[in-house]
């Protein structure tokens, strides 16, 4: 091949593949949450995956890795056989500290946080969550907005009675609630 046809297929190639490979990897996980929160969840995916090829690796989305521990936590039974790490619901209330994994919904807002120690909490925003953190589908179905997933935050969370707050649920049912939320740094401050 002639160097200017070489250099126009370099290009082209560059050209096409180019911003599917930024995408790749700025989708990654490492680069979401930072790479010792994004280990955790990858330790914690292969501790319960039975999948031969499961998808635990920091390179794929954090959302990819947190399906498939949910799914495969489902698949080990009551909830007493399960490590703790499949539970997602506060069992008190109090302080969490760790960086901002997922969220969004219908209705009703929440947030799931990656602890520090590597627990995945969540609790519903009731109105403690930014309205601009969050973007809807064409079917009205909100989600964490990609800049803040990662970021390091500090809530509050009360475990309280509905009392009609969600939808769905029982006024005496108790929910994680947040009751205060600071935003700071990014995953790896």
């Amino acid at each position: 091949m002639n160097e200017p046809v070489r250099w126009f297929a370099v290009g082209l190639l560059a050209l096409v593949w180019g911003p599917q490979l930024a995408l790749a990897e700025a989708r990654s996980c490492a680069s979401q949450m930072g790479s010792s929160m994004a280990a955790q969840l990858v330790k914690q995916c292969l501790a319960v995956s039975p999948a031969t090829h499961p998808p635990c690796h920091a390179s794929n989305p954090c959302d990819l890795i947190v399906d498939e521990i949910d799914r495969s936590c489902g698949l080990l039974g009551a909830p007493a056989q399960r490590p703790a790490f499949c539970a997602t619901s506060p069992q008190k209330s109090g302080q969490v500290t760790g960086v901002l994994l997922s969220g969004g919904g219908v209705d009703d807002w929440r947030i799931v946080v990656l602890t520090d120690g590597g627990q995945r909490v969540q609790a519903y925003c009731d109105g403690h969550c930014g309205a601009d953190w969050f973007v809807a589908d064409k079917d009205d179905v909100a989600t964490l907005r990609g800049s803040l997933q990662g970021r390091r935050v500090t809530l509050t969370v009360a475990i309280e009675p509905n009392r009609s707050r969600v939808a769905g649920a029982g006024d005496d049912d108790k929910l994680a609630f947040v009751k205060a939320l600071k935003l700071s740094g990014s995953p790896d401050q």
